[in-house]
């Protein structure tokens, strides 16, 4: 099953994932690569879906 997240770009180029508002995690820019390799990583903001399984192995890192 997947959920939509909300992605934001910080000022050192990671990425924030947000799920319902609540943060989930901070991860690279290669690790979006390979989470989305279609997006587009000069973007500052992006809504996506994600698997919740997913979701909840990032938050527990």
């Amino acid at each position: 099953m997947k959920s939509q997240v909300l992605i934001k770009r910080t000022i050192v180029k990671w990425y924030n994932i947000y799920r319902n508002g609540e943060f989930i995690a901070n991860i690279s820019p290669d690790l979006m690569a390979d989470l989305l390799p279609d997006a587009n990583t000069k973007a500052v903001l992006i809504c996506a879906e994600l698997d919740i399984n997913l979701l909840e192995k990032l938050k527990g890192e």
